[in-house]
């Protein structure tokens, strides 16, 4: 297949790797042309196996058809992106993987004609430098239809699944923002505070405590069953164990974080509920002090 990944971060480097591994036509679309240089010259080193894979690197205002493209951008990125999506008027098939909720609004906004997909993945990676990506927890990729055909979908899942990158189709939708939005909160927050590897939030009693609590709290919130959503929680951070959160390495490089895509949509949803969620209250605050201060800095 012809994929089109848009984002140079680790999600999207990783992903062109594996497709690249498993003989697909790629093209990484990044912001900047320093990455893109780069990546053409010395190519994706994939950490894990030493691994060194080429796509073919544009930056994201020279998009072109694809049979599919997977949006790998971070929230707060994700607005310029669509924006360019929709100015060259492209009208390949899309799928969404990035956290919390706010790009289902975003998508309505600019992507109405469009056939969309929204996932989950479970894959841990960490991006090194502009060329560099570890991949430190092997997952899948679960994804569901927004708007289009079925059958497209259903047709893309099989050319895409192998054992190197498994995809699950999953019929409805909302449970998987949920089911994705949940581990976001539980995870990304308490790794970025305390600045530990997912893995300690299960090893460390302290921790799991936090991490159990803020499980109650959300599926609460998102009326989900709480025991059965740890179960799934419990097995992401197992699965990616070794890996530093997407948000712990964001509060480590002093860049803006995603916790208002994640945790400010459950507070705002659990305010207009009446609903009392006093841990995540105080994560959410925390959190927006090291951003705020590393911001200022």
């Amino acid at each position: 297949m012809r994929i089109g990944i848009i984002g140079g971060g680790a999600i999207g480097l990783l992903f062109s790797t594996l497709l690249l591994e498993d003989n697909h036509e790629v093209f990484l679309y990044v912001k900047s042309a320093d990455q893109k240089n780069t990546i053409n010259r010395k190519g994706i080193r994939r950490l894990s196996d030493s691994a060194i894979f080429f796509p073919k690197v544009e930056l994201t205002k020279n998009l072109s058809e694809h049979d599919l493209f997977i949006n790998c951008t971070k929230q707060y990125d994700l607005q310029e992106s669509l924006i360019e999506y929709s100015n060259q008027k492209i009208n390949s098939p899309i799928l969404f993987i990035q956290n919390g909720m706010t790009h289902v609004r975003l998508m309505d906004q600019f992507l109405n004609k469009n056939t969309v997909f929204i996932g989950i993945c479970e894959h841990g990676a960490q991006k090194k430098n502009k060329h560099e990506v570890a991949h430190t927890g092997k997952g899948s990729l679960k994804v569901s239809l927004y708007h289009g055909s079925i059958f497209s979908l259903k047709s893309i899942i099989q050319k895409l699944h192998t054992t190197i990158f498994p995809i699950t189709l999953c019929d409805d939708l909302f449970p998987i923002l949920h089911e994705k939005l949940l581990i976001n909160a539980v995870v990304n927050p308490l790794t970025a505070l305390f600045h530990v590897q997912n893995k300690e939030l299960l090893e460390d009693q302290h921790l799991l405590f936090l991490a159990k609590t803020i499980n109650e709290e959300v599926c609460g919130v998102l009326k989900m069953n709480s025991s059965n959503s740890w179960e799934k929680v419990e097995k992401v951070i197992h699965n990616t164990g070794e890996n530093r959160s997407s948000m712990l390495m964001d509060i480590i490089n002093g860049r803006k974080t995603e916790l208002e895509a994640i945790i400010g949509y459950i507070r705002e949803k659990a305010k207009n509920e009446n609903i009392k969620t006093p841990f995540l209250y105080f994560l959410y605050h925390a959190v927006k002090t090291l951003e705020s201060r590393n911001l200022s800095e």
